[in-house]
């Protein structure tokens, strides 16, 4: 794809992680982004409710309490 997946909550980064990607093998790279600094290079970045990942829906209380 042409996009990158990333969260404004950073504390829910690991819960999200374990939610969606268990069955996932091998290491994970997390990084820091500043949407200015993507912006300062030409990258939009778009805010968006939780969204299911495959067949596995989001968790209820994300619904919830979206950001």
């Amino acid at each position: 794809g042409q996009f990158t997946h990333a969260t404004a909550v950073p504390q829910r980064l690991i819960e999200t992680a374990n939610h969606f990607y268990t069955a996932t093998k091998g290491d994970w790279i997390c990084l820091q982004l500043s949407r200015k600094a993507l912006e300062k290079v030409g990258i939009i970045t778009k805010d968006e409710g939780p969204l299911p990942v495959g067949d596995k829906d989001v968790s209820s209380t994300w619904v919830n309490n979206a950001v």
